[in-house]
């Protein structure tokens, strides 16, 4: 268990792809996790039919989750004149639904199409994780054999900000970081749970943090926030009717037209660089 946890250092983590870093849970982190979730109020049955003994652990996950910082350099390929064309054929492929959600929550076209963009590239890159495998692992983050094997990644990457972080200050950031990401990501599982039938448990894709759809909504979005956008009775973060409707929902809910256009955006994603990003982009369609 300790050896097979230093894959979440660098090197190995950082060169194979996600899908190769898998391997069965544990029967200890079996344990585990029916523990949490029972502690959480999951009933037994909900517990027996995630089928813990066939899903995967994804370690980069791990890793992930627990040194992401948002850079602003990935918000540079946003700034392209393609984007900008792409963007465009989008605001006027899909003018209708786009008019229809701002006559109905008053967000503007451009900045949905924006978010849109920057959030899944108009729905070209949903994002390929196993969403219950994710968030399942994610609960081990806590345990001090994974907060132990990533103690050298944060030291690494402080220096690489140009910053001096001495192991034990590691140790103690790492620590605190995966109980509030382990904490938040039971709660985005059972959030997860109650919006799907179990038989869509296993086959859900989104990013590695959990996000679903056009809109990367996580679990706790699409299930306070996520509208029927066309009508069908059901919603389908995938399409774009839905995608686009929940996209002006979420922000009108957030404020948009009562706050400045900032603030609310930056509800959708906690960094100045995004806002920044959806802003300019927006801008340079609507000019």
């Amino acid at each position: 268990m300790r050896h097979w946890w230093i894959l979440l250092l660098p090197g190995l983590a950082g060169s194979l792809p996600a899908a190769e870093q898998t391997r069965a849970f544990t029967e200890n982190e079996r344990r585990h996790l029916v523990q949490r979730l029972g502690e959480a109020g999951l009933e037994q049955e909900s517990i027996a039919a995630l089928r813990l003994e066939e899903r995967l652990l994804y370690p980069r996950a791990l890793e992930m989750n627990l040194h992401h910082r948002d850079a602003s350099k990935f918000y540079e390929s946003f700034r392209t004149e393609k984007v900008r064309r792409q963007l465009a054929d989008f605001l006027v492929e899909y003018g209708t639904l786009l008019a229809e959600a701002e006559q109905r929550e008053g967000v503007p076209p451009e900045i949905i199409g924006a978010i849109l963009m920057i959030e899944s590239r108009l729905g070209k890159n949903r994002g390929k994780w196993p969403v219950t495998d994710l968030l399942l692992s994610l609960q081990l983050m806590a345990l001090p054999e994974v907060v132990e094997a990533n103690v050298s990644r944060a030291v690494e990457k402080a220096a690489e900000r140009g910053e001096t972080l001495s192991e034990e200050e590691a140790r103690r950031k790492v620590a605190r970081r995966a109980e509030r990401r382990g904490n938040w990501s039971r709660s985005e599982l059972l959030s997860l749970l109650r919006q799907f039938d179990s038989a869509e448990w296993h086959s859900l894709r989104g990013s590695w943090a959990g996000a679903l759809g056009n809109c990367q909504f996580i679990p706790t979005s699409r299930e306070n926030y996520a509208v029927d956008g066309d009508g069908d009775g059901r919603i389908d973060l995938a399409g774009m009717p839905d995608a686009i409707h929940s996209v002006a929902h979420y922000l009108a809910r957030h404020g948009w037209g009562r706050k400045p256009q900032a603030k609310v955006i930056r509800s959708y994603n906690h960094s100045d660089a995004y806002v920044e990003a959806v802003l300019e982009l927006a801008q340079a369609v609507k000019s």
